[in-house]
């Protein structure tokens, strides 16, 4: 399931069978490759509500599911995100391998069945390729990899060139 398909859907309350809100944001944590929680905003809520990873039964098709309410929070009542983008922040993350070389922007995440692990990230390679849809990959998360502001650095051993040369 891509991170980005997440946006829109439904959060359902199984204790109420009530519709508490569409998320608006993923956020995430890159250095532990995994999904911490999702922002909400609810007609019921002043403000935008997160829902910590832990606090959803199911990620289905049509909604995410939470057991009950009781787990909302405002973001800054969790100091567990402090410092993490959003999917929307790490959006467009420069990927450069040690050599150096920028291999392209992240345009979103790929998850685990369950929701909580990340599989890959997709990327654009730039170019007019992009503009058409041609100029897509995907490069499998692993623990190598490091997470700055802006760039993922990945080793050279997950280089798409050193594939190529082995």
């Amino acid at each position: 399931m891509k991170a980005s398909s997440l946006k829109g859907i439904a959060i359902v309350d199984l204790s109420t069978s009530e519709v508490l809100g569409h998320v608006t944001d993923v956020m995430i944590d890159p250095a532990e490759r995994r999904l911490i929680g999702l922002e909400m905003k609810g007609d019921r809520y002043t403000s935008k509500q997160v829902v910590p990873v832990s606090s959803v039964h199911a990620f289905g098709k049509d909604a995410v599911t939470i057991e009950n309410a009781s787990g909302l929070r405002e973001r800054a009542s969790f100091p567990e995100l402090r410092g993490k983008p959003t999917l929307d922040d790490f959006e467009g993350t420069k990927i450069l391998t040690e050599g150096g070389e920028v291999l392209g922007k992240i345009k979103d995440v790929l998850l685990s069945d369950d929701g909580e692990r990340f599989l890959a990230y997709e990327y654009s390679t730039g170019g007019l390729g992009s503009m058409v849809g041609l100029g897509t990959k995907e490069l499998r998360a692993t623990a190598d990899q490091r997470y700055g502001t802006d760039i993922l650095t990945i080793p050279r051993s997950e280089s798409p060139e050193s594939h190529q040369k082995a």
